[in-house]
């Protein structure tokens, strides 16, 4: 569904500006902000899971 949301906003700024090329543009850069906020998830969900492993090791 996010996928969704983020190849739309990219291809707004496309067909404002650039027309069919912009629009590429737009997907591959909707695509690239939806890889980013994937990324961003999985690091948090590392951040999590690295301080329960410290707290487990303290205790």
């Amino acid at each position: 569904m996010r996928v969704l949301f983020y190849l739309i906003v990219g291809m707004i700024p496309g067909f404002i500006f650039g027309g069919p090329l912009g629009v590429l543009i737009g997907l591959i850069g909707g695509l690239l902000l939806y890889v980013i906020d994937q990324l961003n998830a999985i690091n948090e969900r590392l951040d999590l899971l690295r301080k329960d492993i410290e707290k487990t090791e303290k205790q």
